[in-house]
């Protein structure tokens, strides 16, 4: 990004809006790291999904099957919040 000081940092597990002119685009991420230079903006994530092609149902169901401590659980509730949000 032209005239940005670089930076690069710690990125937790949630949510990832993408402006580009008039369309925004939404993700639940992972944890991972964001990374600013002159030449634009990386982000490298563990897990990234994209809230609009998520099924809710599935995820739903995902959550209802899975049991109460499996680590993926707390990803699959922020794609349901977000999908709930973002649609």
């Amino acid at each position: 990004m032209e005239g940005h000081a670089p930076l690069v940092s710690v990125l937790e597990p949630g949510v990832l809006r993408v402006q580009h002119e008039d369309t925004l685009s939404v993700f639940v991420t992972g944890s991972g790291t964001l990374q600013v230079s002159q030449a634009g903006v990386q982000v490298l994530v563990e897990v990234c999904d994209r809230v609009d092609e998520v099924d809710a149902a599935w995820v739903r169901q995902q959550l209802a099957e899975n049991a109460a401590d499996m680590p993926e659980n707390d990803h699959l509730k922020r794609l349901l919040e977000a999908k709930e949000r973002y649609g």
